[in-house]
């Protein structure tokens, strides 16, 4: 299957689920995910889906599909949010549906307690277990409601209300303020993935080479690693690695020489100047400054550079992560920290 398929999926996965909603009886009685992750879903799916299109007319590289494949990842995450978790509720016992695995039916004189958050969340407690009940779930206070109802006429007691135990119970809704936390380092790993990845595409001369002659206009050194030549065209960069006499050339682009070279075209800009990558140059005499091999061995180089940075910062990342959770769970300690990390109207001590 082409991998670009994939990006259709979701979209197609709303769909069925629209199809089936539209297929049941809505009852009042219901706690399901909030209306705009349903919507979001469809969003994120569409834009996959028109990306990847985009993507297969224009003929674009397939670093490019990389941008349809991450709006289906998004599209998918709110579609495993949507179908977290389901409650159809009646006077007597409460059905869940999640994600995983089979539905559950529970009488209301199972619950062992409530663990109130902020912002309308809260955990019920079922023989041992927790439920979480999101904030943006529709038809929660209503569920809680008639919870806390049935089963004090059933135990003839009111319901328990009980602590979290995350965080030690320093802050409301701490299951939340843990995912926030994570995600940051979670979406460095993920983009250094993606750079590390894509480095490895220069690893290798790319099929399709277009050969182009022009005269240098100006040049620039980038950063102590990377040659920009201007061209009439727009820009042709090479590693400063690859040039086999870097004098030489400076002293034919001053001549005003004309250059032939083998280059990949990176981007094309609004005005319609375009990016090149040059893997080969030489003037029309045949003078050769930059090989295929140079310019393989230039980007070897600098690879596991590349990779050490993008080592440290996720590892950097992770740490601070860590550093939070240790203030989460020792907040009474660090107030000033806390303060700069969680709202005090999310402090529970």
């Amino acid at each position: 299957m082409p991998v670009w398929v994939l990006a259709f999926i979701p979209l197609l996965i709303n769909f069925i689920l629209q199809i089936i909603d539209r297929g049941k009886q809505q009852t009042k009685n219901t706690v399901r995910a909030s209306r705009a992750v349903r919507v979001l879903g469809w969003v994120c799916g569409l834009l996959a889906a028109v990306s990847a299109a985009i993507c297969l007319a224009l003929h674009a590289e397939g670093k490019w599909l990389t941008v349809a494949m991450g709006f289906a990842v998004l599209a998918l995450l709110f579609v495993i949010i949507n179908l977290s978790l389901h409650i159809d509720y009646s006077k007597d016992s409460f059905t869940v549906r999640k994600f995983f695995g089979k539905p559950k039916t529970y009488r209301y004189e199972q619950i062992e307690g409530v663990i109130l958050g902020s912002s309308g969340s809260y955990k019920l407690i079922i023989n041992g277990k927790r439920l979480l009940v999101d904030s943006a779930m529709e038809g929660k206070i209503d569920f809680l409601i008639t919870a806390r109802e049935r089963y004090s006429r059933k135990c003839s007691s009111e319901l328990p209300m009980l602590q979290d135990t995350l965080f030690h119970g320093y802050i409301y809704n701490p299951g939340e303020f843990l995912l926030a936390f994570l995600i940051v380092p979670v979406l460095v790993t993920a983009l250094g993935l993606f750079i590390v990845i894509n480095e490895t595409t220069y690893l290798h001369v790319p099929t399709g080479l277009q050969t182009m002659e022009f005269a240098v206009q100006d040049f620039r050194v980038i950063n102590n690693s990377s040659l920009e030549l201007q061209i009439s065209a727009g820009t042709a960069s090479v590693p400063i690695r690859a040039i086999q006499d870097m004098d030489v050339l400076e002293k034919t682009i001053r001549s005003g020489e004309t250059f032939r070279a083998s280059v990949v075209e990176r981007y094309v800009s609004k005005d319609g100047r375009r990016d090149y990558y040059v893997w080969r140059l030489s003037d029309v005499a045949g003078n050769v400054f930059v090989t295929e091999d140079s310019v393989v061995m230039a980007y070897k180089r600098g690879y596991p550079s590349i990779c050490m940075i993008v080592a440290l910062v996720t590892a950097a990342f992770w740490a601070l992560f860590a550093g939070c959770i240790y203030v989460l769970n020792h907040a009474p300690e660090h107030p000033l920290l806390m303060k700069i990390m969680v709202k005090k109207e999310y402090w529970n001590f």
